[in-house]
């Protein structure tokens, strides 16, 4: 199967995924990814209204037959170019053609990709530096930067073709070692996960495995580390517990062990480093949950548990949108604020992040 967009951006997303896309698997799409696909359409029309008033003084030409080794090419703005090699078919949202500062390189292309994300990740980066790699690889068109139009507002995020092209390389070249020899990569578990077709599947098959990713808190290099030593399964990972080793630990400011939560999943308990406070008989307990988009810094969700000795009740804050943000912060404050003797419980460091955030709204 030849390489293409698809198969490129799966293989930085995870490269098992890609390998099922290259032997003709397929999943059923997470609304997630339903949801970025509407986004990305969305804002595609959108930036192509717009093109005009962007690049007034140039030849758009649009649509744009596939561009191969025999294409000529002069100063236009192609839109939806795709660019055909021995063994790819890839595409751009559009490519533009300028005179190059050089005169001995004459034209320079330009590549140009959209995406709906409100930030640009190092990834986007590396797909739009891998597909210009291929670009060059047909039409020689000296390529410096490219540009990544992101988020509601059509935004642009320049990228430097050679700070990225070192990795991109390395991926193009394990990609494509990957499409020829269909050797299977192992499968391991990330947060991407929970945003794939597959994950039903993978997720059954590392379950049944006990495999070391499940934990979600070690990357790659340290699950390799411990397959090095033997240790392949959480199970085993929880006999390495040794709390004097740990103790130590501590004093370096290194508390987290994954060998103490592994111990906890087999145990079936949850272990208290430290209690920080005393919890008092009576006190009211709330429990707090925040659901947002990190990306765009807001929060459009906050959940309340909140119990005493009697009773237990929900609340719930909605935002439709970032300008009513504000609000419901101030709602939860008020809330809480008419209990005396409370303690908030919550987990990770999400929601103490967005606090801190939520105080400059004064």
């Amino acid at each position: 199967m030849e390489l293409n967009n698809e198969i490129i951006d799966d293989f930085l997303f995870c490269k098992y995924r890609a390998y099922l896309k290259l032997i003709g698997q397929r999943g059923v799409r997470s609304d997630y990814e339903l949801v970025e696909e509407e986004l990305y359409v969305q804002y595609k029309k959108q930036f192509l209204e717009d093109i005009e008033s962007y690049y007034k003084s140039e030849q758009i030409i649009n649509p744009v037959s596939s561009l191969d080794k025999r294409s000529r090419l002069s100063p236009s703005l192609l839109i939806n170019p795709h660019v055909k090699g021995d063994n790819f078919l890839i595409s751009f949202d559009a490519l533009r053609i300028v005179s190059h500062a050089n005169a001995r390189k004459k034209m320079q292309s330009i590549p140009l990709m959209i995406t709906p994300k409100e930030k640009v990740t190092k990834n986007e980066k590396i797909s739009l530096t891998i597909k210009t790699i291929l670009l060059n690889s047909v039409i020689p068109k000296f390529s410096e930067t490219g540009k990544i139009v992101f988020g509601k507002k059509l935004l642009t995020s320049l990228v430097r073709i050679k700070d990225y092209r070192k990795i991109a390389q390395k991926m193009l070249d394990d990609l494509t070692a990957l499409s020829m020899e269909n050797g299977k990569p192992s499968i391991v578990r990330c947060d991407n996960c929970r945003m794939c077709e597959f994950e039903k599947s993978c997720r059954k098959y590392l379950v049944e495995r006990d495999d070391l990713s499940l934990m979600g808190s070690l990357s790659a290099a340290e699950i390799l580390k411990r397959n090095k030593k033997g240790v392949f399964t959480i199970n085993q990972l929880s006999y390495g517990f040794r709390p004097k080793r740990f103790k130590r630990a501590r004093i370096t400011g290194r508390p987290f062990s994954p060998e103490l939560k592994a111990l906890a999943i087999r145990d079936k308990k949850t272990y208290i480093l430290d209690i920080p406070f005393e919890i008092k008989s009576g006190m009211i307990e709330i429990f707090l949950d925040f659901e947002g988009l990190p990306d765009e810094n807001f929060v459009y969700l906050i959940g309340l548990i909140i119990k005493d000795k009697n009773s237990e009740r929900g609340v719930c804050f909605w935002a439709n949108s970032q300008t009513n943000e504000r609000a419901i912060f101030q709602k939860f404050v008020k809330t809480i604020s008419g209990y005396k003797d409370f303690v908030i419980y919550h987990y990770g460091s999400y929601e103490i992040r967005e606090l801190r955030r939520a105080v400059c709204f004064r």
